[in-house]
């Protein structure tokens, strides 16, 4: 039971609760505080030591134990925030009184508190004198477990050394992968690259055998200890990857698991080269073999998903089945209908969830869809031949090559459902295969010889999944040396993968723990946007709250999540362009694990038909709605602790859920209003309640895909919101008392108009703003005295609008003398260069009528972060090399109108991985890319440039372009046959581009895989796209 995540949580708020006001003027309370804090810290050893014994014979009473002290817990958390609130609205009907110490003194609320406080203090020392004797203070076998036993200084000690030596050795850094992001991961290429090869490396260690000696962790006797301790500490150090190289080594593995593979060679799949053309073969027969179910057979984390995702995503089988392609993943909980219902939607591309439809009905219906068409459906997880039974009658054979694959787990299903033909039985990885893919999840190039190895080796199993969580636990101990591999597979004789699922969670930090129960409030399979799950943890208090003033909790969270992904804990599911995650999961396996703990702490309850269950003495903390809120009504009682509200109720979009308005307003309502998170994304139209504003201790309210056309004036009001998402939504004005709000972070708008009336100008307007995105600007907008105090920005998408008479000079100054721009756009680019923490920027001009306007820019040399740009409107000239910011990785020009051909300058950017130059950015007929530019582009997109003809590359550049994207380039006459030649190049999508042949492309080059497109589009004057990096603001 993770209590001590629940505990970690209460006692950062207790912290929190310590430095209000409130409480520095009462000092019986502040006390009691104190005390119940250092009363929670004494006893979170003995919950991190009960976590572990959970599976001992002892576990009833001490779950038992547990339960009882986590309902005290909670019981704190409620009388604390109860109490916040009641402060809250009393400040805002009294005013100045409240600041009064005498009267906080006699307010009611703190004697009340104050009481409450003292029954739960009396209620935990009873819990602590009754505590079950098996268990012990974990605290400091948790520390050592968290931390190295080498501490900070003697880590930079060693790094001196090893930099010194490199220097010696003439090597360079291999530093061609830099992360603009600022903190938020932390480059650590000295792992990588050119040191692998230092002087050191090349020393002999067995590192099978050596033991670890004890180290001091100073410097000093660091120096004086023994010499074979260094040498293993400097080999292991030297020889293993950074973690920026493992964190890409999993978002590369996604490229497997969840997007199109157009190469039958990479990405490999350790032990599955054999394993992977047999069901690939089988796809792509025709059916007079009587071969139209595919069945995968296997245990238990042997990668029966992993081997159907691979052929499910493959592009030759794409294109095959084009007519329909449905996946659903098959849950213990499933019904026929929810499978039914889930394939349907995915057929016909609609998020139908009417559950109440007749299960006959349904089959007919997809059975109707699928007639005449070649399909390809994928079933995994099917767990008996009576869920096969039920379901078969709904995929009609029709003989076309359509095909069923089933990944099961249970043989006799696969022989019930053909029996016919063999199912595909995968087998376990042989003992090199396991080592391999061991090697490659821990970040080693090499590994211990001897009996570690063979121990390693005998607990996986010759199981990926094994492999993999352990591989991936063990690579964040890789600087205490290869004894703590030792110690931690020596906790257990005989592992299986429910012992490796627990030592992996039971590893983490209290913090963590909770970050990852988490997720299990969304549908399992689900692809979980990065942007709104990390925004979440921040909201509901999970991410801790760093001393340093100068660390945002963007900063942390992102750390949070990248320290996941290394633990192969969260699977990055679609990555964009430039590589960066964009959404994650988890596996199925893990959710199944997960979902018992969540529940233990009843960290959320699930609205699922028409029966509530009862959630106990703990009652509800977190509502999450899978269906219509009037199916379930709750009693307004038990909205009285409710903290988070997230519905997934996507009905047809011509449907506005009014009963969500209903639910919040009962929220609101009989004094309760502890809600922290209203996350609303994708439900159509939800209809708010204009009294939003009371709940206080909100601080996040996702609307985005909505629709909605108003927000309630009342959430100005909401003084501690951290993030308002109304992008995509109709609102086109919002309360001007939400630019004072102080805790605001992350502000996503729908292309809102800044009048001139906001009190930007004020000292107190969005001290903490980081993300501001879709704002519309014109001359009216306080821009040089307004926005021009918001200094910390790191998403900023922004338009200006000129009048078409800005473009001449007027009596009042309104434009710069020899300029078209007019004076308030060259205040807001000059703005815009002062942010030095801006990491992704979209920039728009545009006149009265919508078409794109004058852009002028200043010199971006200055915003080291910025990593991805998007600019819109027209140029006279492209900037100077030496103009651009030095670090940009993704750069979009659009209607740019340049008549000099761009390439000569855009290829000296180092860092630019993804460059898009779409409608009319270049107007020109000829584009030459001179030899040695685009050093480290993979991805070009040449959109709608009507005039170009020729496109000239010269030898030796775009040496790394994987994908090639052109389209509605009429005038084009080829591409580059060099191009088409090298290596690196994989992928050419081709739309509207009749007069480039496919099949004169794919004769002469085999390797490159062509996608041809067809379609009618808009005219310009451009197209948007979306661009910001890490999910925080598209």
């Amino acid at each position: 039971m993770a209590v001590d995540a629940v505990a970690s949580v209460i006692l950062q708020k207790l912290r929190d609760l310590l430095s209000e006001e409130s409480f520095t003027h009462n000092k019986v309370l502040g006390n009691q505080l104190e005390e119940m804090q250092v009363a929670l810290e004494e006893m979170r050893g003995f919950f991190i030591d009960a976590a572990d014994k959970e599976s001992s014979v002892e576990s009833t009473s001490i779950k038992s134990w547990t339960h009882d002290y986590l309902r005290h817990l909670y019981s704190v958390e409620n009388s604390i925030e109860s109490f916040a609130l009641r402060i809250t609205r009393q400040r805002k009907r009294l005013g100045f009184l409240m600041n009064h110490a005498l009267f906080l003194k006699k307010f009611i609320a703190c004697k009340m508190l104050s009481r409450k406080l003292e029954k739960i203090q009396r209620k935990i020392e009873e819990l602590k004198d009754r505590k079950p004797d098996v268990l012990v203070d974990a605290t400091p076998r948790f520390i050592r477990s968290q931390q190295s036993e080498l501490d900070y200084s003697f880590v930079q000690w060693l790094d001196g050394n090893v930099a010194h030596e490199n220097h010696e050795g003439g090597e360079d850094d291999d530093n061609d992968d830099d992360d603009d992001r600022g903190k938020i991961v932390k480059e650590q290429e000295e792992l990588d690259g050119g040191r692998l090869n230092s002087s050191v490396d090349r020393e002999t260690d067995d590192l099978g055998s050596t033991k670890r000696d004890n180290v001091s962790a100073s410097p000093a006797s660091v120096k004086e200890g023994s010499a074979r301790s260094l040498l293993h500490r400097r080999s292991l150090h030297l020889r293993s990857l950074g973690d920026a190289s493992i964190i890409r080594e999993r978002c590369e593995h996604s490229k497997l698991m969840y997007s199109y593979s157009y190469d039958e060679k990479v990405p490999s799949i350790v032990g599955y080269k054999g394993e992977r053309r047999e069901p690939l073969d089988r796809l792509m027969r025709d059916d007079y073999l009587g071969d139209r179910i595919v069945s995968v057979v296997g245990e238990l984390g042997l990668g029966k998903t992993i081997l159907a995702r691979a052929a499910y995503g493959n592009r030759t089988v794409k294109n095959r089945f084009k007519d329909a392609c449905a996946w659903v993943t098959i849950l213990k909980e499933s019904t026929t209908t929810d499978i039914l219902l889930n394939l349907l939607n995915q057929v016909e591309k609609s998020r139908e969830q009417n559950g109440t439809i007749n299960e006959n009905l349904l089959k007919e219906r997809l059975k109707e869809r699928l007639k005449c068409q070649r399909y390809l459906i994928v079933l995994d997880g099917v767990e008996s031949s009576d869920q096969w039974e039920y379901l078969k009658g709904a995929f009609p054979d029709e003989q076309n090559g359509s095909k069923i694959i089933i990944t099961t787990c249970d043989e006799s299903v696969a022989l019930q459902a053909d029996p016919k033909n063999q199912p595909h039985r995968l087998k376990k990885l042989n003992d090199k295969e396991s080592w391999t893919l061991f090697l490659k999840k821990v970040g080693l190039k090499e590994g211990p010889e001897g009996s570690l190895k063979e121990r390693i080796i005998e607990v996986c199993g010759g199981l990926p999944l094994n492999i993999v969580l352990l591989g991936s636990l063990l690579s964040t101990k890789k600087d205490k040396g290869i004894e703590e591999w030792a110690h931690i597979l020596r906790k257990q004789e005989n592992w299986e993968t429910s012992d490796i699922l627990t030592l992996c969670y039971n590893d983490l930090d209290a913090h963590l723990k909770l970050c990852l129960l988490y997720m299990m409030l969304f549908p399992k399979e689900m692809d979980i946007p990065v942007r709104r799950l990390q925004r979440l943890w921040l909201a509901e208090g999970f991410v801790k709250r760093k001393d340093d003033q100068h660390t945002f909790q963007e900063d942390v969270v992102q750390n949070y999540f990248d320290n996941l992904v290394k633990r192969s804990l969260i699977l990055v599911s679609k990555l964009r362009s430039d590589g960066s995650p964009r959404k994650c999961r988890l596996l199925g396996v893990l959710h199944d694990f997960l979902l018992a703990k969540a529940q233990d702490i009843r960290l959320f309850h699930v609205h699922r038909g028409l029966v509530c269950q009862e959630d106990g003495p703990l009652g509800k903390r977190r509502l999450v709605e899978y269906s219509d809120g009037k199916k379930c009504p709750l009693k307004p009682s038990e909205f009285q602790h409710l903290r988070s509200y997230i519905s997934f109720n996507f009905q047809k979009k011509d449907t506005p859920a009014k009963d969500v308005g209903d639910l919040v307003s009962n929220m609101i309502g009989e004094g309760y209003g502890l809600l922290r998170v209203l996350d609303l994304e994708s439900v159509y139209k939800p209809s708010l309640p204009e009294n939003l504003g009371d709940l206080f201790h909100l601080r996040y309210l996702g609307l985005r895909w909505t629709f909605l056309d108003k927000l309630p004036k009342s959430v100005g009001e909401l003084t501690y919101l951290e993030t308002l998402d109304l992008k995509h939504t109709h609102i086109n004005r919002i309360p001007p008392s939400i630019w004072r709000l102080k805790h605001l972070k992350h502000l996503n708008l729908n292309e809102i108009h800044l009048d001139k009336d906001m009190t930007l100008h004020l000292r107190s307007s969005l001290p903490k703003l980081l993300t501001l995105w879709g704002l519309s600007v014109d001359h009216e907008s306080p821009v040089k005295n307004g926005l021009s105090k918001l200094t910390y920005l790191t998403e900023l998408g922004i338009s200006f609008h000129v009048n078409n008479c800005d473009d001449d000079d007027d009596d009042d100054g309104n434009t710069i003398e020899g300029s078209t721009v007019p004076q308030f756009a060259e205040d807001l680019v000059d703005w815009i260069s002062k942010l030095t923490n801006l990491q992704s920027l979209r920039l728009r001009s545009k006149d009265d009528s919508g078409c794109p306007g004058n852009l002028s820019l200043k010199p971006f040399s200055g915003l080291t972060k910025l990593s991805h740009m998007n600019l819109f409107g027209k140029l006279q000239k492209l900037p100077d090399r030496d103009h651009f910011p030095p670090n940009v990785k993704v750069l979009t020009l659009s209607v740019s109108k340049l008549n000099e051909d761009p390439m000569p300058i855009l290829g000296q950017l180092k860092s630019l991985t993804v460059l898009r130059l779409l409608a009319n950015s270049y107007l020109g007929e000829t584009i030459v890319c001179p030899s040695g530019t685009f050093e480290g582009l993979e991805v070009l997109k040449l959109w709608m440039l009507k005039d170009l003809k020729k496109w000239e590359l010269e030898e030796g550049a775009m040496e790394k372009l994987k994908e090639l994207n052109i389209r509605c380039c009429s005038k084009l006459e080829s591409i580059p046959s060099r191009l088409l030649l090298q290596g690196t190049f994989k992928d050419l999508i081709l739309t509207n581009m009749y007069q480039i042949s496919k099949e004169n492309i794919e004769k002469n080059h085999p390797n490159v895989f062509v996608t041809v497109k067809n379609y009618k589009f808009p005219p310009p004057p451009g197209e948007e796209v979306d661009d910001a990096p890490n999910g925080m603001a598209y």
